[in-house]
């Protein structure tokens, strides 16, 4: 029996287990070293999620195409027999769930495993989808509780990189090397920053509490800020009820620009990466035209400080390729927060369940 053990609400103590889950889920390097070498060559990649692990899947995407350019694309699960015709025997096709029995992911999975390779990034080790792919990594989250995932997305990201990083090391000889260290250097180094963002509980109450009676939310990002901000968007929306859109910098724009008056919150996701200029540059015109800017920014980011109308700082030390690990911890604070401050529960957000298992 899983027990809340002093905290008020398994969503927050999921969250606060995040620290611990880096650690759990770094112990499967060698497992992911082993597929990586087995899996023989690929030349297209097909990742097919749902929600939240969407979301992990379009890290992936970015990751790949930028590391090893090998062509990989993010599917969803539902959607995925629309595309089922051009697979072959070297996609690979990885699945991602926290419980493993979502079923329209399980139809996905029946489909690829007639025409390409498939890999499961699972949180329930025992679970369908674990044992009809061909190859499975577990996220060793632990047992989540709480409806909205927030330890269980951390973990499959964690899994992700691991995948990304041996594969680089494999696939991409002149720079495989560099890359592959870079990022278990950062991986090694994720607890701490984890540990170090927990403390900013305090001030990001404060935020939701201004915000809590917002009508709207924006979130925006580039890059691997994008998935992020998505990410934002959803938590917010499944235990807030709060509308809340995410957009890629430059596609805001393109139409939704439109809807920024004074007042109206937007969260945006800005760490110092090959995007940042370009995305101050839309950060200081959403400001301009009234909208209430958060950023999430890096410690040492004085710009964003005179430009915003609040920040939540992260680490410095902080390398931006694991920017998706660390910048999406407050936005799952803050959606946290806002929750609460509506007298919601969070643990049980209105037509959701844990693990959609019926069309």
């Amino acid at each position: 029996m899983d027990e809340k053990e002093g905290y008020d609400f398994f969503t927050i103590k999921e969250i606060n287990e995040e620290s611990l889950t880096v650690k759990n889920t770094l112990k499967e390097k060698s497992k992911v070293e082993k597929i990586v070498s087995n899996i023989g060559n690929i030349d297209r990649i097909c990742f097919v999620a749902c929600g939240t692990s969407y979301h992990a899947s379009i890290v992936g995407k970015y990751l790949i195409e930028d590391l090893i350019a090998i062509p990989t694309e993010v599917l969803i699960a539902s959607e995925f027999k629309h595309s089922a015709k051009t697979l072959t025997k070297n996609t690979l096709s990885i699945f991602l769930s926290q419980s493993g029995e979502t079923a329209d992911t399980l139809k996905a999975l029946k489909i690829a495993n007639r025409f390409s390779k498939t890999l499961s990034i699972v949180n329930v080790e025992n679970s369908s989808l674990a044992r009809e792919a061909d190859y499975n990594i577990n996220t060793s989250a632990g047992s989540e509780i709480g409806i909205a995932a927030t330890k269980s997305y951390l973990s499959q990201l964690i899994c992700i990189y691991l995948f990304v990083a041996y594969l680089t090391k494999d696939k991409n000889e002149k720079n495989g090397i560099k890359e592959f260290n870079r990022i278990m250097d950062s991986l090694d180094n994720l607890q701490e920053f984890i540990e170090g963002i927990l403390p900013k509980e305090e001030e990001i109450k404060e935020i939701a509490k201004k915000y809590k009676n917002a009508q709207n939310f924006f979130f925006l990002g580039r890059g691997l800020s994008y998935p992020t901000a998505m990410e934002g968007s959803l938590k917010l929306k499944e235990i807030s009820y709060i509308h809340a859109e995410a957009y890629a910098g430059g596609e805001f724009r393109h139409g939704p620009i439109a809807l920024i008056e004074k007042g109206v919150p937007v969260v945006v996701v800005i760490p110092k990466d090959e995007d940042y200029e370009d995305s101050l540059s839309i950060l200081k015109e959403v400001k301009s035209i009234g909208g209430d800017v958060i950023a999430i920014a890096s410690c040492n980011d004085t710009a964003i400080k005179s430009e915003s109308d609040e920040v939540i700082c992260l680490n410095e030390k902080i390398d931006p390729i694991i920017s998706p690990l660390t910048y999406v911890v407050p936005l799952q604070l803050l959606a946290f927060h806002i929750c609460l401050t509506k007298g919601l529960d969070p643990d049980n957000p209105k037509n959701l369940t844990k693990c959609v298992a019926n069309d």
